[in-house]
């Protein structure tokens, strides 16, 4: 996956976040 310190530490960041990597994977 991702480093941890791309990923936000909030749950709506860490939804937001997964949902542009699935798009962009």
């Amino acid at each position: 996956m991702v480093p941890s310190d791309l990923v936000p530490t909030t749950e709506v960041g860490q939804t937001g976040t997964m949902n542009i990597i699935d798009e962009a994977a």
